[in-house]
């Protein structure tokens, strides 16, 4: 029982280092389905399913065929590179010099034996299996992807073919022939042509090719390996009591010592082996399997900890390289009533990876009361502004310092699955006056009357059941409902038609949050008259800052952006419209539509609206008819039957183990039974022993066949071994194929479900 726990201790080593690949195949896959998931709404727009569908599946399935998803749209421009140098320098050394040999020796020799014995095996296999996956990639893709589809799929065919068959004739008739002739000529002429040539235009079409697609092992492949060291562990725990006893039986007899084979000491053993081997054996592979899963979650919490920590980004001075990020200032700036404080800001996305700035030498302050409006151009870094203030943008140099809480209103509204009123609540305690004022200020009051059940009514993740303009208000009223202290609006009237948007600026940026520092992004050029100072930024810079006036006197060009409004204007025009549509989807007969009735009272007012309900979790017996599918999915009836079959066999072998060691001990037990009853002092008499009888006084007692019983115990535990091996693989085998189906039925499932399932349904 010892000797095995260090062999349960490699099973659970390598059980660790295959569940750290499958880890990261498996966090691969969890990633591609959450952006098709994300996106499925443009994936059913261009009717994408199958072949992201098939994306999927090629992450997870084994078979060679993951290689025929190569898009047929890989650069075929090495053809014409290709041809021309290939053939100009190859069929002038293989026709004159090859063939003359090749067609008087090679074919009268391998001809006879190929045709009546290599291709009965051949055509079988190379038929069906070679020719549907093969043909239809060799014309348009053959060349510049010829080894990635080559290799995984002619090899695993024509190999177990080739091997046995093909070679015992190929090596001692072709290569005499063969090598002398091409080898001489193919050295000095045909590689310095070829390595030259070759490899600068192959190499760049195969390996962004192959790379992609045949590197990532595929994460089936992985879990089965997985699975097959479980069923090692497994299979082996199930025997590991019998072999324990075999090996105690196997030491008295191989000792001469098979006398002291007695039930007693037969069953202390079995004792101490049913207390040792949940400990040694099951226990050791466990305790590895689950320290496997826990450096897996380690190492994931690991890479997240060790991320860069954006909003602690260190010192102040520009020309050292550092740059600091606070919300906290000093007294100075506090006296002022600076709440909001960019200083020689130089920022980019991705790091030092970038080849320019995202902003740079970025100099702005905005206090309490001021409305600062931020334009440019599409791309000119706008939200990045807004980024670099809220943190998310790595700071290159420079400093940000912002004093209190920000509330951000993005562009594109996040909404999650809930109601309405709970969208905007965000978790804070529900106040019906203050409620009902920002509702009247965003202008929400309209469409709560022809919603369903007003702010009660259920909404989408992403609130998709909403128009654009609903979103964005929504957006802002959860802003306005936080009670910042800075404000940060990334263009929230773009999604309104012009009525609205009016009533959301006068009514919400200028006087319910005259007393704040505002951030305005925006195109609509009509509103800068009103804005305490303007910051035009271009390419991430800002070309000019100041009043409306200032700007104006300055020779700022405003016709320009009055374009962008005017276009602004007819988008605007359009979302209205759309909002329009969407509206008269809800609009019913209604016996109350009083906003105010539709959230009055206190919080706990009763209401029948159905709202995402928790998940439940059943207990108790599983459902024939799950079983059933299960199994299904996992294997056929045959399969199924001889799973069946081996468990019965596995057991029937396991009880036939003991029966036959308890017929053994209790054959020597009767034997010194017998000896003892007939005469007592049986160790000091004279006794003889002919063959397998044992003679003592006038009695004659068969001796026990000790190697007859030792042979056939010996043979039931091989039998038991392999059974509990081999019942243990075809369950995990069963399990990884069940799995695999019903996930690809899942997600098939998802993908062809209505837009309605994911609008009510969290993402």
């Amino acid at each position: 029982m010892i000797l095995l726990m260090p062999v349960q201790f490699l099973f659970g080593k390598l059980f660790s280092r295959l569940r750290r690949k499958t880890a990261v195949l498996t966090d691969k896959r969890v990633k591609v389905m959450n952006e098709i998931i994300s996106g499925i709404r443009i994936i059913k727009l261009y009717c994408w399913e199958k072949p992201f569908g098939r994306l999927v599946e090629n992450l997870r399935r084994l078979i060679v065929g993951v290689l025929t998803s190569v898009p047929t749209s890989v650069p075929t421009s090495v053809l014409p590179v290709y041809l021309p140098v290939y053939l100009p320098v190859y069929l002038p050394m293989y026709l004159p010099v090859y063939l003359p040999v090749y067609l008087p020796v090679y074919l009268p020799v391998y001809l006879p034996v190929y045709l009546p014995v290599h291709l009965p095996v051949y055509l079988p296999v190379y038929l069906p299996v070679y020719l549907p996956v093969y043909l239809p990639m060799y014309l348009p893709v053959y060349l510049p992807v010829y080894l990635p589809v080559y290799l995984p799929v002619y090899l695993p065919v024509y190999l177990p073919v080739y091997l046995p068959v093909h070679l015992p004739v190929y090596l001692p008739v072709y290569l005499p022939v063969y090598l002398p002739v091409y080898l001489p000529v193919y050295l000095p002429v045909y590689l310095p042509v070829y390595l030259p040539v070759y490899l600068p235009v192959y190499l760049p079409v195969y390996l962004p090719v192959y790379l992609p697609v045949y590197l990532p092992i595929q994460e089936v492949k992985q879990l089965r390996r997985t699975r097959r060291v479980q069923a090692c562990v497994m299979g082996s725990f199930f025997a590991t009591a019998q072999m324990s006893i075999f090996l105690f039986v196997l030491t008295y007899v191989l000792t001469d010592q098979e006398d002291k084979i007695r039930p007693g000491s037969v069953f202390m053993v079995i004792g101490l082996v049913q207390c040792l081997r949940l400990t040694c054996g099951r226990f050791v592979s466990s305790a590895s399997q689950h320290l496997a899963e826990t450096l897996v979650v380690i190492e994931r919490i690991q890479v997240f900890r060790l991320l860069e920590d954006l909003k602690k980004v260190t010192a102040q001075h520009p020309e050292n390289g550092n740059a600091r990020h606070s919300h906290s200032g000093d007294e100075e700036e506090l006296k002022t009533g600076c709440c909001v404080e960019l200083t020689n800001l130089t920022a980019k996305w991705d790091g030092d990876n970038a080849v320019s700035n995202t902003l740079e030498d970025i100099t702005l302050k905005v206090r309490p009361g001021c409305l600062l409006a931020v334009i440019g151009p599409v791309g000119s870094g706008k939200t990045s502004l807004l980024m670099s203030i809220l943190g998310e943008l790595p700071i290159q140099s420079g400093s940000v310092r912002a004093q209190g809480k920000i509330a951000y209103v993005s562009q594109h509204p996040w909404i999650f699955s809930g109601s309405l009123r709970q969208n905007i609540l965000f978790g804070q305690s529900f106040e019906k006056a203050r409620y009902d004022k920002i509702i009247r200020i965003c202008a929400l009051s309209h469409d709560l009357s022809i919603l369903p059940n007003g702010d009660l009514t259920l909404i989408g993740d992403r609130g998709v059941t909403l128009s654009g303009g609903q979103r964005a208000r929504v957006s802002l009223a959860r802003a306005l409902y936080m009670d910042a202290d800075i404000y940060l609006l990334d263009d929230p009237l773009a999604a309104v038609d012009t009525a609205v948007g009016k009533h959301i600026f006068d009514k919400c940026i200028m006087r319910y949050l005259r007393n704040k520092p505002r951030i305005l992004v925006t195109h609509q050029v009509h509103l800068l008259p009103v804005a305490d100072n303007i910051v035009i930024l271009t390419d991430g810079k800002i070309l000019s800052q100041g009043t409306y006036m200032e700007l104006s006197k300055s020779g700022v060009d405003f016709s320009e952006l009055l374009k962008v409004a005017e276009e602004d204007t007819v988008e605007k025009d359009r979302q209205s419209m759309l909002s329009l549509c969407d509206q008269a989807h809800y609009i019913r007969p209604r016996a109350d539509t009083n906003v105010s009735a539709k959230s009055s009272g206190e919080e706990n007012v009763p209401y029948s609206v159905h709202l995402p309900e928790e998940e439940e979790r059943e207990t108790g017996r599983i459902d024939l008819n799950v079983l059933i599918s299960y199994f299904k999915a996992g294997a056929g009836i045959v399969r199924f039957i001889l799973l069946v079959l081996f468990l019965l066999l596995a057991q029937i072998f396991l009880v036939t183990s003991d029966w036959w060691l308890a017929r053994w001990t209790n054959e020597i037990e009767d034997r010194h039974d017998a000896i003892e009853t007939h005469d007592p002092d049986f160790t000091h008499c004279n006794a003889t022993t002919d063959g397998n009888v044992l003679t003592t006084g006038r009695m004659v007692i068969p001796e026990v066949d000790t190697y007859f019983n030792l042979h056939v115990y010996t043979g039931i535990l091989v039998a038991v071994f392999v059974c509990t091996l081999t019942r243990a693989f075809m369950f995990f085998k069963l399990a990884v194929t069940a799995g695999g189906n019903l996930h690809n039925m899942m997600f098939a499932r998802i993908l062809r479900a209505t837009m309605a399932f994911f609008d009510m349904n969290p993402v």
